[in-house]
């Protein structure tokens, strides 16, 4: 989710995504209304760099991917690190290239997702080229939306905690890995170096591959 490649790289994902069609099932006009409501404050929280509004929209297992994404920054080895998603693993190696290891150790879950809008990390890059192509709801009871981009896979999915409509971005993420692999392999590079590329890239900052390893001292 660090990583500011057009946020998420979801402008590049969408078009390559493997992602399974949508067989949708009826969503109603209030429901409908209120997941516009949750991307136009999507779209408002980044454009103002809002981090704190934009935490308000997210579900709790969005919440959750970041606690554990810190965590494993703060103490993943290089084995385990390599059996992460590579989402994952490009969020993990991020906060390790940001942040010093006494630092980490004080970060939480919110923490790191507000700062990444503060510090334009998240930006509203993709947020600007949102245009709903249709609605849908799965068997699951989550709700979801398709973009001009790509109408037959979903992009964002919405979940109800506490009867109110949250932007599920975890569940956005596992397509986000299918993605990324079909990337790096267009490469022709190791995932390693991809996303360390894409790091330094991004941060205008040297890369010391002792991130894989673990935090910086």
């Amino acid at each position: 989710m660090l990583a500011r490649c057009s946020y998420l790289l979801l402008g590049l994902l969408l078009a390559v995504s493997t992602g399974a069609a949508q067989t949708p099932a009826k969503l109603d006009a209030k429901d409908q209304a209120a997941i516009r409501g949750i991307l136009e404050q999507y779209r408002k929280a980044l454009g103002a760099a809002d981090g704190e509004a934009f935490v308000k929209i997210l579900d709790s297992k969005t919440v959750q991917w970041h606690e554990e994404a810190v965590k494993e920054a703060q103490s993943a080895t290089k084995a385990e690190l390599a059996k992460l998603g590579l989402l994952r693993r490009l969020t993990v190696l991020r906060l390790r290239h940001e942040y010093k290891k006494a630092d980490l150790a004080k970060l939480t879950g919110p923490e790191v997702i507000v700062a990444s809008v503060k510090k334009g990390w998240i930006n509203n890059n993709f947020a600007d080229m949102v245009v709903i192509a249709s609605y849908g709801l799965n068997k699951d009871g989550l709700a979801y939306v398709t973009l001009r981009q790509n109408a037959k896979v979903p992009a964002f999915w919405f979940t109800k905690e506490t009867g109110q409509w949250q932007l599920a971005l975890s569940q956005t993420f596992a397509g986000a890995d299918k993605g990324l692999e079909q990337v790096v392999k267009k490469t022709g590079m190791s995932e390693e170096d991809f996303l360390l590329r894409t790091l330094e890239t991004e941060s205008k900052k040297k890369i010391d591959k002792k991130i894989l390893d673990g935090p910086l001292e």
